[in-house]
């Protein structure tokens, strides 16, 4: 249930015949560097990351999508999560493509809540996607599948927020997180 104080952090969108609810929407970028597992989501934000106790249903659904620009040295890799309070949801982790320069990176990510109470499940769908050269010439797009096997205990019954956070490998690699956005489908 929405409150008076909620209404002044939304926005709501339709996407064919769905309504969208925004939760989260960056101000600033991030800039991510290192090999320190650090959360995408800006420093400036509107609205929050954090799903309440109530809003936790049977069927709930998050999409987190956002754009980046990925620059990487030789032989690297790279690793997304996706979390539910301290509850890591899915890893993947894949070697990157060798001496990107601000390659275009997306990422699109699903969250359904299939039950909720101490022992609630989530699953996770999605991918994060990597466009090796500039537009319009595309070049080579390495894909990624970020997926849980099998729905995923998280405890329902307290607040938790929701993350998705990336670590490389070896020093020497920037990710800028430069859109980043949560909605409540």
């Amino acid at each position: 249930m929405l409150n008076g104080k909620d209404l002044n952090n939304i926005s709501v969108d339709r996407y064919d015949g769905a309504v969208a609810v925004a939760t989260l929407r960056n101000i600033n970028e991030r800039t991510i560097t290192g090999t320190t597992e650090t959360t995408m989501i800006p420093t400036t934000i509107r609205g929050t990351k954090t799903i309440r106790t109530e809003q936790f249903e049977t069927g709930s659904t998050y999409k987190i999508f956002g754009y980046c620009l990925l620059t990487t040295g030789a032989n690297q890799t790279g690793t997304i999560r996706v979390k539910i309070g301290s509850t890591t949801l899915v890893s993947e982790s894949a070697t990157l493509t060798s001496n990107l320069s601000s390659a275009r990176a997306k990422f699109e990510i699903i969250v359904t809540i299939t039950a909720i109470g101490a022992s609630g499940k989530a699953r996770v769908s999605g991918d994060l996607t990597i466009f090796n050269t500039i537009p319009p010439n595309l070049g080579n797009v390495v894909g990624r599948a970020i997926i849980t096997a099998s729905d995923v205990t998280i405890d329902t019954t307290a607040n938790r927020d929701i993350d998705v956070t990336y670590q490389f490998g070896a020093t020497g690699n920037t990710l800028q997180v430069r859109e980043f956005n949560i909605e409540r489908l």
